[in-house]
């Protein structure tokens, strides 16, 4: 099965997710200061245009 859908709400959906996770969690343990983490792998610093920069952060097993 696929979804095919424009990029725009496709990057709303995946937005949408840390939101739901975050609020999943909280509603589940009851805590307001649960916090989901993911331990980090690797990680990168690249240059963008206009002086900005991307900082990338992998778990261990490349999520």
């Amino acid at each position: 099965m696929s979804i095919e859908m424009p990029f725009s709400q496709a990057e709303s959906l995946v937005m949408t997710i840390p939101q739901l996770l975050s609020i999943a969690l909280k509603m589940q343990t009851g805590d307001a200061q649960a916090r989901y983490v993911f331990s980090v792998g690797a990680w990168s610093l690249e240059s963008a245009k206009e002086n900005h920069r991307i900082l990338s952060l992998r778990t261990p097993d490349c999520f």
